[in-house]
């Protein structure tokens, strides 16, 4: 006899077992391709492809874009969000502390339970942490080819 015991699930989980992993309850999802991962990972190759066949010029220019190209959306979503209503007291409201809730003892409770209760996720930002690291490597070795050191 089966047992039809229903598990709730977040939104967040569902769509990403569903949608991005593609996740099967049984062998029969092995026989076709996820076609957006795998366009995904077709356009990733190709990049790397060229960069590595076009040379050190072509890879030190995509390692400035990369670089430098997010601080343009982040200026543009802080200029509309500042050009929102009451975005200004909201800025206030983070900027200068209220010193009452500061002095509240119930404040610093929540606070340390929260960061206790957090603990779940600090072993998965410090895997993600040292994966935001590992491509640095690429900057020291677009190091020594540059104009200013001479070996």
């Amino acid at each position: 006899m089966k047992n039809n015991s229903t598990t709730l699930v977040s939104s967040v989980e569902h769509f990403w077992n569903t949608t991005i992993l593609n996740i099967s309850v049984d062998f029969n999802g092995l026989t076709t391709f996820h076609w957006p991962n795998v366009v995904g990972l077709v356009v990733m190759w190709t990049i790397i492809y060229l960069c590595l066949w076009k040379g050190i010029r072509l890879t030190s220019r995509v390692a400035v874009f990369t670089a430098l190209f997010p601080y343009l959306p982040m200026v543009a979503l802080f200029i509309r969000g500042m050009t929102l209503d009451g975005a200004w007291y909201g800025l206030k409201y983070y900027l200068i502390p209220d010193a009452q809730r500061l002095l509240n003892k119930k404040s610093w409770i929540q606070a340390a339970g929260r960061n206790i209760s957090s603990e779940k996720k600090i072993l998965f930002l410090k895997i993600l942490l040292n994966l935001r690291t590992c491509p640095m490597g690429i900057w020291y070795w677009l190091g020594y080819y540059s104009s200013f050191i001479k070996l």
